[in-house]
């Protein structure tokens, strides 16, 4: 099924996409407070929608509706003199938005990945380098209060022990194995070396029918971005 539906988002129109990318992400934000309240309790995370036969997580799709939101407002405010703090307030409270509600359930791993996505996504996007300076040192400064007070400590361990495998024996299982792998030329060790340990599933590896289609969905508008690219 993840395969038809990437395939489907492949042969669509990159303009029909476009014109309700922000209802698709309307939908995704009204599914990630809907499970907050909702969603089904599994080790002390609300993530799930309990479905019966399966269970979805609005997590997952929301990584692509994100995306294509903030690629929708770039493409529809052009900047030529490079983009500004102004010119991205309405990017950083497309993204920050999910970034919270998802924080919030809490998944810290895919909240990061939201937030890289759409800090790539800006830098891209002509940021002026005084712009992007400013925002490097913001995000520095803002360290400190989000480690006291936004993280749980389960995942300061986390982060702890991906900088100090050695603190705690017991903690760092899989980073110990990323350096193992990275020591014996693996590839996937390589991959799951870069990060700390937070939950994030490996693209077209890690096994899991969400993950699966968030992914499909991705390629699907590559795919579909690619074929079209000279079209317009």
């Amino acid at each position: 099924m993840p395969k038809r539906i990437g395939t489907r988002v492949g042969q669509s129109g990159c303009r029909s996409i476009s014109r309700i990318g922000y209802v698709l992400y309307a939908v995704g934000i009204v599914l990630l407070v809907a499970v907050l309240v909702h969603g089904k309790v599994v080790s002390g995370s609300r993530r799930w929608f309990d479905l019966g036969a399966f269970h979805l997580p609005p997590s997952e799709p929301m990584k692509v509706l994100t995306l294509i939101a903030l690629s929708k407002y770039i493409h529809d405010t052009p900047s030529l003199d490079g983009r500004t703090l102004r010119h991205i307030l309405v990017p950083l409270f497309l993204a920050g938005l999910p970034v919270l509600l998802v924080a919030a359930q809490p998944d810290l791993g895919t909240a990061l990945i939201i937030g890289l996505i759409s800090a790539t996504v800006v830098i891209i996007a002509r940021l002026r380098m005084k712009t992007l300076g400013g925002i490097v040192v913001a995000g520095a400064l803002a360290i400190a209060p989000l480690w006291e007070y936004a993280l749980h400590d389960y995942q300061r361990n986390r982060v702890l022990a991906f900088i100090n495998p050695a603190l705690d024996p017991a903690t760092p299982w899989q980073p110990r194995q990323a350096m193992n792998a990275v020591g014996s030329g693996r590839f996937i060790g390589k991959v799951t070396g870069l990060l700390p340990v937070v939950g994030v599933t490996l693209p077209l590896i890690s096994y899991g029918g969400s993950s699966a289609l968030t992914v499909m969905l991705a390629l699907g508008l590559v795919m579909n971005v690619s074929v079209r690219r000279f079209a317009y």
